[in-house]
């Protein structure tokens, strides 16, 4: 199973998507002045400044933070080399994560700054483009870089090596883990078993830097090349019944999309050309469907809960054929084996099944990229696992789900204004380039949509 990447949101280790493919520290602050700008802004009148001031404050907030977790680390990594105390290892190990997550939400924060930089740059007319020169100097960075002809290519490369390297990550994480778990409490350990743990810390914490420095990269050109590329249509608007706030954390929050996260800084500006909503409980026909992702969330409820979520993963893997039996052994095992890696709570399952389409919109008179979602829950009843689709939709998946009909008339509900604003990832295919809402499950890019909307099929 190709799985695409795995969010572990409990103990014994807490990682969130956002943050994991950040820029290497140590923080770079960046000094400007300060005024007595209020926290709102216009989208009309967004102001770089205001926006790199709040990043700044969350970047040495994040420094503060980690410095004082480093200087603890130091005192309890020269305790143990005396007490030889295994509860101690353990505190070690975690004061480890913790460091590692915050230096990966310092860098994320750090690459937000850098392209705010890049975009004011712009806005004063200098030329931001990848030049050749440039390009070559990344391409020596990566393994196997004679097919990186232009900047989308070593975006997706970049983006590739860094999936790559938090494979490896987890891994040795599931190596401490193993060595942690087969040590009594209160026992006292041997040099052999502590050399072991740190020399493992020691590999995760280059992974970790090197991940960093390749979302560093990936980010640079991916700003650079959708600006450099976008030049054109990126006029402000001057329609006041639309406005986005720039918050004290540094998001900008669009008030037409009230529920995307982490908006990138263009995100104000092409929201614009948002399309209505296709309207739920009404009958469309999708064209050209192409199956793109799985998505599957765990949770410790008998039943699908969103309060009782423990972690999600993606998968390229659509099942052979729609039967129950199938869906359960793909799915649902694969739930409980990363429940037992990870000493997760597992006790109910949701699954998205994602497919691309195209679909006829009255507004524009012709046919848009979209998706098509089907969703199941797997749980337990009378004393076997269910899979089945969704009460609140009641559809099932097609006989071959992994190749879907060309033409395909479904009644749908509508998740309204849902995706995520991005840019210059990889839609499969489509690009975000092309259409700027996608959905971002396990940090991807796939199944854009213009209205930035869900829609599940529904019976």
């Amino acid at each position: 199973m190709a799985i695409l990447g795995m969010i572990v949101l409990v103990a014994p280790l807490e990682l969130s998507a956002i943050n994991l493919d950040s820029s290497n520290p140590p923080a770079q602050v960046i000094s400007l002045p300060q005024d007595n700008d209020t926290n709102t802004s216009v989208c009309t009148n967004f102001d770089p400044n205001t926006a790199l001031r709040e990043i700044n404050m969350t970047i040495q907030k994040l420094t503060l933070d980690i410095t004082q977790k480093e200087n603890r680390l130091k005192e309890i990594s020269k305790e143990i080399k005396t007490t030889r105390d295994s509860k101690l290892l353990k505190e070690i190990v975690e004061l480890h994560r913790e460091i590692e997550v915050s230096k990966s939400k310092r860098a994320f924060y750090q690459r937000k700054a850098r392209s705010i930089q890049i975009y004011r740059q712009y806005l004063n007319g200098e030329n931001i483009g990848v030049t050749s020169a440039e390009l070559n100097k990344y391409k020596k960075t990566m393994p196997n870089f004679k097919d990186v002809r232009n900047p989308e290519d070593a975006i997706i490369k970049l983006s590739i090596m860094g999936e790559m390297t938090f494979d490896k990550i987890v891994l040795i994480d599931n190596k401490i883990n193993g060595i942690l778990k087969n040590i009594s409490s209160g026992t006292a350990m041997g040099d052999d078993v502590i050399g072991k743990v740190f020399s493992l810390m020691n590999n995760q914490s280059i992974l970790w830097n090197q991940l960093r420095e390749y979302a560093a990269l990936r980010d640079n050109l991916r700003v650079r090349s959708f600006l450099s590329k976008n030049s054109n249509s990126l006029a402000i608007s001057t329609n006041s019944d639309h406005n986005c706030q720039l918050k004290s954390n540094g998001k900008i929050n669009c008030r037409e999309i009230q529920k995307g996260y982490d908006e990138d800084f263009d995100c104000c500006l092409s929201f614009y050309r948002l399309l209505p909503a296709l309207k739920s409980y009404q009958t469309y026909t999708f064209i050209n469907l192409r199956p793109v992702a799985v998505w599957v969330g765990m949770y410790s409820s008998e039943f699908p809960n969103k309060d009782y979520h423990v972690g999600d993963w993606c998968t390229y893997t659509f099942p052979p054929d729609n039967k129950e039996s199938t869906i359960i052994n793909i799915y649902w095992e694969t739930a409980q084996e990363i429940s037992r890696n990870w000493e997760l709570k597992v006790s109910s399952v949701q699954i998205k099944f994602f497919y691309s389409a195209l679909v006829y919109r009255q507004e524009t008179q012709r046919y848009e990229n979209t998706n098509l979602i089907f969703q199941y829950d797997c749980y337990f009843s009378r004393g076997r696992v269910r899979c089945l689709p969704s009460s609140s939709y009641g559809k099932y998946l097609f006989t071959n789900p992994r190749t879907p009909p060309y033409k395909y008339t479904t009644k749908i509900v509508t998740n309204p204004y849902w995706l995520v604003c991005k840019y210059g990832g990889n839609c499969n295919g489509y690009g975000c380039q092309y259409s700027k809402w996608a959905n971002a499950h396990c940090g991807g890019c796939f199944a854009p949509d213009k209205s930035a909307s869900q829609y599940f099929a529904k019976s």
